[in-house]
């Protein structure tokens, strides 16, 4: 499913074995109680996902993520992704960019890597990171001007050689109870 600019809802739904995309939508998506499985290409890696969103208000809920080689590809704004399951995915979310996303009660098993895999552009505008998943990190940079802000709770993993190149500003926000790791 192709979107280019425009606005998508799909509810109480299935997509099955779509090649080489599930649904890339530029315009605002609202995804809930829908299954997506099985889009999976090893040539096209980082260009194989069963969801891409870049609108700023995309909402997707109560949603399994199964057998993909990307789950949720997120290239801009923030999207509220909430209460998902992803199980089975070479990787569950891929963030790029300076992406916002919120997150919050989703679950992720038996993937490739589990949790929010961050790499590609580097932040150029301010964004904020929490979830209740680890963000694993690629080589990444805060651009001059820009800051990352990772609220309490925030864990943080780096790939074998990755790191995060601050010419902005990284401010962390943890607390004795639920600090930053």
């Amino acid at each position: 499913i192709e979107a280019e600019n425009s606005n998508i809802s799909i509810k109480n739904s299935s997509i099955a074995g779509a090649f080489p995309r599930g649904i890339n939508s530029s315009g605002t998506t609202t995804i809930e109680n829908t299954i997506i499985e099985g889009t999976r290409n090893s040539d096209w890696f980082l260009n194989t996902f069963a969801l891409l969103i870049g609108a700023e208000n995309s909402f997707v809920a109560s949603s399994t993520f199964k057998n993909n080689t990307i789950g949720i590809k997120i290239t801009g704004g923030s999207p509220r992704i909430e209460n998902n399951i992803f199980q089975e995915n070479n990787i569950p979310i891929l963030l790029e960019g300076g992406s916002s996303p919120v997150f919050s009660n989703n679950s992720a098993q038996n993937n490739g890597l589990n949790g929010i895999f961050v790499d590609g552009a580097s932040i150029i505008a301010d964004a904020v990171w929490q979830s209740n998943l680890p963000y694993i990190l690629g080589t990444k940079s805060i651009a001059a001007g820009a800051n990352l802000t990772l609220k309490e709770g925030t864990v943080i993993k780096f790939t074998n050689g990755s790191y995060l190149d601050i010419s902005g500003q990284l401010i962390t926000e943890g607390t004795l109870a639920n600090p930053v790791v």
